[in-house]
């Protein structure tokens, strides 16, 4: 089982392809600028992060603190889980196997009792990440749309000044 889950969002999301390139040009000539991308992407994702922790705590006091922004390249997940928290992903999208994703459909995960086995239960999903997209999708496409295109007008204006 993964020990982190990255949010999922039925297909909605921004694409940033046009930008793959700059971005990664951008990180070897000029640092400096890359990393304020870096940081205006990262403040993107916390918008949702900060939801998501929110949602989760109504249900785990585990999980909250595990839901982090990761960005690379253009870019940014929010991811939930750890080692110390493994019900993050079950929450989130419950079981992935075959044989349980029955369950999953249905809004809830299988586990064994503390580890036993021998003795299963069903207990309900309560999804975090997916539901903190849908919220700031609108709000994260501006910033994230805004810092790129920021960044691009810098690198042109240099190019023609």
């Amino acid at each position: 089982m993964p020990r982190t889950v990255t949010a999922r969002t039925g297909g909605r999301g921004i694409d940033v392809s046009d930008f793959r390139d700059m971005v990664r040009d951008l990180r070897r000539a000029r640092p400096e600028l890359n990393k304020s991308l870096r940081r205006r992407l990262r403040r993107a994702g916390l918008i949702v992060a900060a939801t998501a922790r929110e949602i989760a705590a109504q249900h785990s006091e585990r999980i909250p603190p595990t839901i982090k922004v990761r960005v690379a390249g253009a870019t940014v997940s929010i991811v939930g889980g750890s080692e110390d928290a493994p019900i993050g992903p079950l929450f989130e999208l419950g079981n992935t196997s075959r044989k349980s994703a029955a369950a999953s459909a249905r809004g809830v995960f299988r586990h064994p009792v503390y580890g036993n086995r021998d003795r299963w239960v069903n207990q309900p999903m309560h999804p975090y990440l997916a539901p903190a997209v849908a919220t700031h999708l609108p709000e994260v496409e501006r910033e994230v749309v805004a810092a790129l295109d920021d960044t691009a007008r810098i690198l042109i204006g240099e190019s023609h000044g």
